[in-house]
């Protein structure tokens, strides 16, 4: 079963029933431990906010590139193919690689998810869009003329097995029905880590900036600043 937290018509029916029946279901956490054992062996819809070179983008599409958890070898590979795409001098390659976060324990090794698209109705996700590089190389203020030209806004829009995500549980299916079902973005939870390399991360659509999807997520938000060119 592929559950979409968006859509409570995708998930085991019994989880929607008791919570419809429940009087507090955010603060049940019986029912949370109920709910995380019920969904355990099955994938779930992941979001993944990023900044994506043209090349990249293509052979993400292809398959010819996998979505993984943050590594200094993937890093490298990255820069290394701007390089030779000739978006990047050696130079700024090096002072790229020279500034990068990469190998602290809340970046390396992990794939940041959220699980819920009404995040993208916020500008919660400016930083990713904005600078390429991702969590490593692209938000902190390091090299930002360098970063700001570079790739294209992108949501990777996936499927993952649950079993492999860290910091799901049950409570994002009760922040998520309260959300569905009162129209409302709830600024709490709802996002987890792959950190496992053999997890299975199937890239279901990748939306663009510009694209009619991407347009339509984010038409709500007052950007801090312009995105893209």
């Amino acid at each position: 079963m592929l559950i979409a937290l968006d859509d409570d018509n995708t998930w085991p029916q019994s989880i929607v029933e008791n919570l419809r029946s429940c009087t507090n279901p955010q603060l049940d956490q019986n029912l949370h431990r109920q709910i995380l054992g019920e969904v355990l062996p099955h994938d779930i819809v992941g979001f993944h906010a990023t900044r994506l070179h043209e090349n990249h983008i293509e052979e993400l599409k292809s398959g010819n590139r996998s979505l993984a958890p943050l590594s200094p070898e993937d890093e490298k590979a990255r820069v290394a193919d701007l390089v030779r795409y000739g978006d990047l001098s050696q130079d700024e390659a090096n002072a790229l690689l020279g500034t990068t976060r990469v190998h602290e324990p809340c970046r390396n090794g992990l794939l940041g998810l959220f699980f819920t698209d009404k995040i993208f109705e916020t500008d919660s996700c400016f930083y990713f869009f904005r600078y390429w590089g991702g969590e490593s190389l692209g938000q902190y203020g390091h090299h930002e003329n360098i970063l700001r030209r570079i790739g294209i806004p992108c949501v990777v829009e996936v499927s993952v097995p649950i079993r492999f995500i860290r910091n799901i549980s049950g409570k994002d299916f009760a922040n998520a029905y309260s959300q569905n079902h009162q129209g409302v973005c709830i600024d709490d939870g709802m996002y987890g880590y792959v950190e496992d390399s053999a997890c299975s991360v199937t890239v279901r659509d990748i939306i663009e900036f510009g694209s009619e999807r991407f347009t339509e997520m984010t038409m709500n938000v007052e950007w801090r600043e312009q995105l893209h060119p």
